[in-house]
C-alpha cells in the first residue's frame, strides 16, 4: 500500500485512558486489541508511554514460559474436549437416526436406505449425486442449495462492513447508545445492505457484545447551606421555545490520580448545546465565573434571557449575580427538588461520563483538561439527539 492509499486511525484521548485503564485492572493488550479493533501491535505500549505509566510496561511484555506441567495439563484439558465432542458426535447421529425413522415411518418412504449409509460412502467419489439425492428428498434444487452458501458468504461480508462502521463510530463515540448509532449509520449501512433494518442492527450489535451497559451513579456537589439570597424557580411552567432562552448550569466532579476536579458546564435548554464550560481543582466560584464569561464572549451578541441553576453557593454568590445582573440576566434557581428541576443540566453531564467516558481516572488535571475539551467537542458537533429529530446541537443552536 503506497503512502497515499495509507489508512490512518484517530483514537480519541478518552478511549486510550479507558483502555490503559483496563489494562491497569489486569486485562491482556493483546486481548484488548481484538476486542475493540485496535490497529498496531505496539499501539497499546506506546499509550502507555505517552500517559506516563511506566509501571504497566512490565504486563505487556511479560512471557511466560510453559512448563511439562502445564503442557500436560493443556494436554489433558484438549482430551477432555474431543471426549465431549466425541460424544456431541455421538449423540447428534443419534437423533439423526431417530428423526429419518420418525419420518419413514409416517410418510411410509425408506430414507435410511436410499439416501443413507450408501451415500456416504459414495460422498468422495459421487459428491454431486449425493447432493442432488438431499437437494430431492427435502424439497430443494441444487442451484438453491449452493444459493444458500453465496447468501451466507455475503451475509457475513456485509456484517463484517457494519461492524468495521461500529467501530469506527465507537473510536469518537465510546458509549453512544444503539438508537444514535444506528441513526448515524443508517445512509452507509443501506448502501452495503437495504434491507438491514434497526432489529438486525440491534441483534448484531448483540452477538457481538456490542450493546452498552449504563452506569448510573451519584455524588452531591451541591452546597445550598449559605446566607447568600436564593432566587425563584421562573421556568417550572413556561416551556422552552427558542435558542437563548434559558442557559442551564451546573457542577459535576471529574476524578484524577491527585483528586477531584470540578468542571462547570452552561447548556442552552433548547439546541443542548454546550455554550460554556470551565474545568477547576476546586469548588469555589472562578470555575462557575469562567464558564460564565467564556460563554457570553464566544457569544458576544447571544446572552440567555434567563439563567437557570441550582441553589449552590457559587451562583447564589455576590460576584457572579452581579455580572447576570449586568447584562441583563434573569435568575433562577430550583427550589425544592433540585436534581428535577435542573435535569437538563444533569442529563448532560451524565452524557459526558457515560458516553464520552468523562467517569474514568485520569492521570492529572492536564489530560482531564483535555479530555473534557475533545468530549465537549464532540457532544456539540458529532452527537445526534432524539429531542432534535437526530440534528447535533451546533446545528440547531446557530440555525436560529
Amino acid at each position: 500500500m503506497s503512502k497515499k492509499e495509507r489508512i490512518y486511525y484517530r483514537y480519541s484521548n478518552c478511549f486510550k485512558e479507558q483502555i490503559i485503564q483496563e489494562v491497569s485492572n489486569g486485562r491482556s493488550p493483546s486481548v484488548l486489541r481484538r476486542i475493540y479493533g485496535i490497529r498496531g501491535s505496539n499501539t497499546i505500549r506506546r499509550w502507555i508511554l505517552q500517559y506516563g505509566r511506566k509501571d504497566l510496561l512490565s504486563t505487556v511484555i511479560r512471557v511466560k514460559m510453559r512448563s511439562e506441567e502445564d503442557r500436560l495439563k493443556e494436554l489433558e484439558a484438549e482430551n477432555k474436549r474431543l471426549k465431549l465432542a466425541l460424544a456431541d458426535a455421538v449423540l447428534s447421529r443419534d437423533v439423526l437416526e431417530c428423526l429419518i425413522a420418525e419420518v419413514d415411518r409416517h410418510y411410509d418412504t425408506d430414507v435410511k436406505k436410499n439416501f443413507g449409509n450408501t451415500s456416504i460412502r459414495c460422498c468422495s467419489e459421487k459428491k454431486s449425486q449425493t447432493v442432488k439425492g438431499m437437494c430431492d428428498y427435502f424439497g430443494y434444487t441444487r442451484a438453491a442449495y449452493y444459493k444458500s452458501f453465496r447468501l451466507h458468504a455475503q451475509t457475513s461480508l456485509c456484517e463484517s462492513l457494519i461492524i468495521e462502521m461500529v467501530w469506527r463510530e465507537r473510536r469518537l463515540h465510546p458509549r453512544i447508545g444503539g438508537k444514535k448509532l444506528y441513526s448515524l449509520l443508517r445512509e452507509e449501512i443501506v448502501t452495503v445492505t437495504p434491507h438491514f433494518g434497526r432489529d438486525k442492527f440491534f441483534s448484531l450489535l448483540r452477538r457481538n457484545g456490542l450493546l452498552v451497559e449504563r452506569k448510573r451513579s451519584y455524588q452531591k456537589t451541591t452546597c445550598s447551606w449559605h446566607h447568600f439570597h436564593k432566587y425563584g424557580n421562573l421556568i417550572k411552567d413556561d416551556p422552552i421555545v427558542r435558542v437563548d432562552q434559558v442557559w442551564a448550569s451546573d457542577i459535576t466532579y471529574i476524578r484524577t490520580e491527585k483528586g477531584f476536579v470540578y468542571l462547570s458546564l452552561l447548556t442552552d435548554m433548547y439546541s443542548r448545546k454546550i455554550v460554556g464550560w470551565s474545568l477547576s481543582e476546586s469548588l469555589s466560584i472562578e470555575g462557575c465565573l469562567c464558564a460564565l464569561k467564556k460563554a457570553l464572549r464566544q457569544s458576544p451578541n447571544r446572552r440567555p434571557q434567563i439563567h437557570h441553576s441550582d441553589r449552590g453557593v457559587q451562583y447564589c454568590s455576590n460576584d457572579y449575580v452581579k455580572v447576570l445582573k449586568k447584562k441583563q440576566i434573569e435568575i433562577s434557581m430550583t427550589e425544592q427538588n433540585h436534581c428535577y428541576e435542573n435535569a437538563m443540566a444533569e442529563r448532560v453531564n451524565g452524557i459526558l461520563k457515560d458516553e464520552y467516558l468523562l467517569d474514568c481516572t485520569f492521570k492529572d488535571f492536564t489530560h482531564a483538561q483535555k479530555a473534557c475539551r475533545e468530549a465537549i467537542c464532540l457532544y456539540n458537533t458529532k452527537r445526534p439527539h432524539w429531542a432534535l429529530n437526530l440534528k447535533t446541537p451546533e446545528k440547531v443552536y446557530y440555525a436560529a
